[in-house]
């Protein structure tokens, strides 16, 4: 008699592809340099999306560490809020320097 278990093969590991985050970002024409840029900032390397949102908003990497109403345009960016939103607090914040953090007024309201 044939011992089976001395005939089956022992298992192949599986191994998990590690996604490719670089062509995430190269996808978006966003280079290596520009990239070291954004993470440098706060962004994961998982988050090539939010700094293509940005870069349609306008909002630079040195950006992302502002203070907005007590949140960080980062946090507020992960959060889901609108990256026109925040470019309006953004820009808001700047013309109002002492008064960083107030509410926005109407016209920077966006629904």
């Amino acid at each position: 008699m044939v011992d089976r278990l001395a005939q089956v093969p022992p298992p192949v590991p599986i191994v998990a592809e590690e996604p490719d985050h670089e062509a995430a970002w190269e996808q978006r024409g966003i280079s290596a340099e520009d990239r070291e840029v954004w993470v440098a900032a706060g962004l994961r390397l998982t988050e090539a999306d939010l700094a293509d949102r940005c870069l349609s908003a306008d909002i630079t990497p040195a950006e992302l560490s502002m203070k907005l109403s007590g949140r960080t345009t980062l946090q507020r960016l992960r959060d889901g809020e609108a990256s026109t939103s925040v470019w309006a607090r953004i820009r808001e914040a700047e013309q109002q320097p002492r008064r960083a953090g107030t509410k926005l007024t109407g016209r920077f309201q966006l629904s």
